[in-house]
């Protein structure tokens, strides 16, 4: 059992995820707010709840055509936007991947590419047609810039160019 916790802002009291699964569905009080004065609603333990499952050790997915490619870009876009209050689309993430240019959303491309699953990462990258070679080279510009490392992501990328 993993042993991970998740903070109730404003209050001193943290959850075992495990039961973030148990709260799918219920409407929470409202005096249980969530940072920004939003309400955890069913639909925030459904997202809470899915990404806890898509990051569980040993998880590979792999992503299918349709309604799962919209997952995984709502699923990149929940985990990069968690922590800013500026938000990021998908379709602007994949532009500054594709083009290079992400100097205006730096924390978020750092965030996509250290706390999004290795997986997801590469999956997001060809439902949006950005190749590996690319999305290295991005890599390596914001690690250079930020500092911010995936062991996982470069062993990923260095097994795909090695495949290549």
């Amino acid at each position: 059992m993993i042993a991970a916790t998740c903070d109730h802002p404003g209050t001193n009291r943290r959850t075992p995820i495990r039961h973030a699964a148990e709260n799918v569905g219920r409407r929470v009080p409202p005096d249980r707010l969530s940072g920004g004065g939003r309400r955890r609603t069913g639909a925030f333990w459904a997202d809470f709840a899915y990404i806890y499952r898509m990051n569980a050790p040993g998880h590979s997915q792999a992503v299918a055509a349709g309604s799962t490619a919209q997952r995984v870009d709502h699923l990149v876009a929940r985990t990069v936007n968690a922590p800013y209050i500026r938000v990021i689309t998908p379709e602007i993430l994949a532009s500054c991947i594709a083009t290079g240019n992400f100097h205006d959303w730096i924390v978020h491309v750092a965030a996509f590419f250290t706390d999004v699953r290795p997986n997801l990462i590469l999956s997001f990258a060809s439902q949006h047609s950005i190749g590996v070679a690319q999305l290295a080279k991005v890599y390596d510009a914001m690690k250079a810039k930020t500092g911010e490392r995936n062991l996982g992501l470069e062993a990923k990328l260095d097994s795909v160019a090695r495949a290549a």
